[in-house]
């Protein structure tokens, strides 16, 4: 028998069961009681049929799938891989509805926060000799792939997006309207190919997940190496708004915040960023003026 004519007969079978049910539950349940038949499974020559009863509920099927985009987000899972996973388990979305909720939550966060790319001259090249801190492919081709660009995105937007819902958490108060903010910089190694330089910042006021890196909010990212040129292109918006949030505040619905603001880094980036040269340089101190003829350290 044709696959269209096995479909045919599933859908004659399933009528049938649905008939058959109502009039078995009325002998067995009051009308009040509203015994529903959801779906029925069979397979048929070892071809599965899972048959559903009524409309599905767009708002259970809209969470479960921003619940699997989260995990394949998470865990990593790529198409290809979901892919086997929905031919291993039918009951399981298709791939290409989880892709299309994906598309529509980047759309809805690019209309939040956007993302705003600017061209740079940087070196990215890696020494032979340092050891690569992300060995992914498709990571160390996409850095490859972008050299020469960058990301930036406002702290402002990000904020905009973030605080009403740690109001609702109960981890902002808006009756003390202080938010601490760190902001971290680093460079990293993607394979052996090509380095990048990440910015971001996270909330401090929210304790529990201060070593959660999905609570660090990524500011700026560019492929290239940590140089000050560099930075001071990439940072011209981040220094805007910083100066601004610490001096004039940010005013969400009837709330005015007011922030407090602290970097964290290693010694390498910091003084990069302050234009220092080297740690042999004349003035090499990043808290103070003196000069390296001035120091009264002795050499162990």
């Amino acid at each position: 028998m044709t696959t269209s004519g096995l479909t045919k007969r599933a859908t004659k079978i399933s009528s049938k069961v649905s008939e058959q049910f109502s009039e078995i539950a009325n002998n067995y349940y009051l009308s009040e009681d509203v015994p529903l038949l959801k779906s029925i499974e069979f397979s048929v020559k070892d071809k599965r049929y899972d048959i559903y009863y009524g409309k599905e509920n767009q708002v259970l099927k809209h969470k479960k799938e921003v619940a699997i985009v989260r995990a394949m987000d998470k865990s990593r899972i790529s198409r290809d891989g979901y892919r086997y996973l929905t031919a291993i388990e039918p009951n399981l979305p298709k791939e290409n509805a989880i892709s299309e909720q994906k598309v529509f939550i980047n759309n809805l966060m690019e209309q939040n926060v956007k993302i705003k790319i600017i061209n740079i001259e940087a070196t990215a090249a890696v020494d032979p000799d340092e050891v690569p801190h992300i060995m992914d492919e498709n990571i160390v081709e996409t850095v490859i792939n972008s050299v020469g660009k960058a990301g930036v995105r406002s702290i402002k937007e990000i904020l905009i997006f973030l605080i009403p819902s740690l109001v609702r958490k109960n981890i902002l108060n808006s009756s003390q309207p202080i938010i601490s903010i760190r902001i971290s910089g680093d460079g990293r190694n993607v394979g052996r190919k090509v380095k990048h330089v990440m910015i971001t910042f996270a909330i401090l006021n929210h304790k529990k997940v201060l070593f959660s890196p999905e609570y660090h909010y990524t500011l700026i990212l560019y492929p290239g190496s940590e140089e000050y040129n560099t930075l001071d292109i990439t940072t011209r918006l981040l220094r805007e708004e910083l100066w601004q949030l610490k001096n004039q505040g940010l005013t969400i619905g009837n709330v005015h915040w007011k922030f407090e603001l602290y970097f964290s880094s290693d010694w390498k980036f910091l003084i990069t960023c302050l234009g220092f040269n080297s740690p042999t340089s004349n003035y090499f101190c990043p808290w103070c003026l003196i000069k390296k003829n001035q120091h009264t350290l002795q050499k162990p």
